[in-house]
């Protein structure tokens, strides 16, 4: 390289380098905790990591079922399953009325509520 001439730029992290119209793209149809339109790549990575988290624990959940109805005679199957499937409703219900409020501030309601 000349002397006095920019470094080379590195090869992205990532195969594909999301060039300026993609990013554009993704900015303008997710939004940020606050509402506004324009949220981050890292809030998009955030939100698919949270989505992720909590599919894992709903499969989770149906593995501790299979993993009871095995240890128990088959009669009692039916009633281990769902009682699972229950465990699971509550608890999204208890997460939708409780957990929301922790994991995101008391501020605002859940999505779906109007704000007080």
């Amino acid at each position: 390289a000349a002397p006095g001439a920019p470094p080379p730029t590195p090869p992205p992290f990532f195969p594909h380098a999301w060039d300026a119209a993609e990013l554009g793209y993704l900015d303008t149809h997710f939004s940020d905790a606050a509402g506004s339109k324009g949220g981050t790549l890292q809030y998009m990575i955030d939100t698919v990591w949270i989505i992720t988290a909590a599919l894992l624990c709903f499969f989770l959940q149906a593995g501790f079922g299979l993993l009871e109805a095995g240890a128990l005679r088959a009669k009692n199957a039916k009633n281990i399953m769902l009682k699972n499937l229950m465990d699971a409703c509550i608890g999204g219900l208890v997460y939708y009325c409780f957990g929301y409020a922790i994991c995101y501030g008391g501020g605002a309601p859940p999505p779906g509520l109007p704000p007080p």
